[in-house]
């Protein structure tokens, strides 16, 4: 690496073994206890006797995860070797990958933004009229109301988007609400945008794959 490198060399890893979260599960199937090495001060060490003066940075990445029970034990007891049979009994386990906790940062932070962006739209409701471009001229439909009718009806719009998603591979997915809260915003103004976007960015994967936050 270092005839290649034109300024330097920078190796990537966790601070711990990828799969050392599974340690138990090797313990309850197998009895056998599974290292927890190397770690990147492991690296740091060979290095230094080799001549090399390497530094560590630290840094927080997102954490990808996987919230397919089935796809979750498959994983594992491929991992585990353990036959077929034995993946009806670890999906009726506890999970056999660890997830970490997210920090209390992150909730605070969440929690936060959940506050001031209630509280602003709370404010815009009261101080800021819904402009009468998003009227629909059908209000017997929904109500006597044009422009409550035209609200509601982009409301119902976003709704159903957002319980139509496309996976993109493993990690992705796609969404369908964007164009519902870009129209309500253009015709209805940041009243009907805000609550559009509100209802519409509730999804059925916060309910049933990942964490609300």
């Amino acid at each position: 690496l270092a005839d290649h490198a034109r300024a330097r060399v920078v190796i990537e890893m966790p601070d711990r073994h990828p799969l050392s979260s599974m340690s138990d599960a090797w313990r309850h199937f197998w009895n056998l206890e599974r290292p927890a090495e190397p770690t990147p001060d492991d690296l740091l060490a060979v290095l230094a006797e080799m001549g090399i003066a390497a530094t560590r940075e630290e840094f927080v990445a997102p954490l990808v995860e996987n919230h397919d029970p089935k796809r979750t034990a498959h994983f594992a007891r491929v991992r585990l070797c353990l036959p077929a049979a034995r993946e009806a009994a670890a999906m009726s386990r506890p999970p056999l990958i660890t997830l970490r906790t997210p920090s209390r940062p992150l909730y605070a932070f969440t929690l936060a933004t959940i506050v001031a962006g209630l509280a602003a739209l709370a404010w815009a409701t009261v101080a800021l009229p819904v402009s009468p471009l998003i009227t629909l001229q059908a209000p017997e439909i929904i109500g006597r109301d044009p422009v409550s009718a035209g609200l509601i009806f982009w409301l119902c719009l976003g709704l159903v988007g957002s319980l139509r998603t496309a996976a993109i591979g493993d990690h992705a997915v796609l969404t369908f609400h964007l164009p519902f809260i870009v129209a309500a915003l253009l015709l209805g103004g940041p009243v009907a945008g805000g609550w559009v976007a509100f209802v519409s960015t509730l999804e059925l994967r916060e309910l049933r794959e990942v964490p609300w936050y």
